[in-house]
């Protein structure tokens, strides 16, 4: 029942402020950028009880990728709990092959082997989809406004439910014309309609009644944002980057 009502209420989105992406280098080896998300989490009544905001930041180097990712980990034994926190990990690969290296200080010294696809489908950051937010719904523009100073584009949109028509909300689109480089995207098929990039997205997901289960479910809001950042851990990311290397190297030669 909570995971029906966790997608009930951003059903919008299949597919927060931040500062807008630029083009500024600031390694000239080494690219980073933060993706982050908010999540809100709808209890069995719909009551709105929290939002998760997760980020991770994926850095760029000659051809490969590092995807700096975080779990939470907790240990209780005889009911007291000696450990309740967040770990960083990092899975290095490069585009087109099959498998990459998982590099986690908290569960081995060496990197682990693991298939591309199997964890991107684990990880929000890979796995979210937007557009059918646009294919699933009936869509209507409010409003549009290009800077050309700028070089950004912000839309907003009205959304309603095509089969569930008391679906109701709104939607708004944040472009740039000036990040180059980057891989990333929020939704490519946007960004190929608008040939920019898409770099924030706010969802809103109006209050509605659902008369099957006799409850209402909140107001909530679901966001993702986009942005280029400075790289501050150089020498740790570029280490990463080496480890990769030589792994890949010595299972080719096996």
């Amino acid at each position: 029942m909570f995971k029906f009502f966790c997608v009930a209420v951003v059903f919008f989105s299949s597919c927060n402020n931040s500062n807008i992406m630029t083009n500024k280098v600031y390694n000239e080896d080494i690219k980073c950028i933060k993706v982050s998300e908010v999540f809100p989490f709808i209890n069995n009544e719909g009551k709105l009880t929290k939002y998760d905001t997760p980020v991770v930041k994926i850095y760029y180097y000659n051809g490969i990728t590092l995807y700096n990712l975080i779990y939470h980990y907790s240990y209780t034994e005889n009911g007291i709990m000696h450990t309740n926190e967040d770990r960083n990990y990092f899975f290095v690969h490069k585009k087109g092959d099959a498998f990459g290296y998982s590099y986690d200080e908290h569960k081995s010294k060496f990197g682990v082997r693991l298939s591309a696809d199997s964890m991107f489908k684990e990880q929000w950051v890979t796995a979210n989809q937007q557009y059918p937010i646009f294919t699933q719904n009936t869509v209507t523009l409010i409003s549009s406004v290009q800077n050309s100073d700028s070089g950004t584009l912000h839309e907003l949109y009205s959304l309603k439910g095509k089969k569930d028509t008391a679906m109701t909300g709104t939607i708004s689109l944040s472009f740039t014309n000036k990040i180059k480089g980057i891989d990333y995207s929020l939704c490519r098929e946007l960004d190929s309609i608008k040939n920019m990039k898409l770099y924030k997205i706010k969802i809103i997901n109006n209050s509605r009644y659902m008369k099957d289960y006799k409850i209402t479910l909140d107001k909530a809001e679901q966001a993702y944002d986009l942005e280029e950042v400075p790289v501050e851990n150089r020498e740790e990311i570029l280490d990463y980057f080496e480890r990769y290397k030589n792994d890949s190297f010595k299972n080719a030669i096996k």
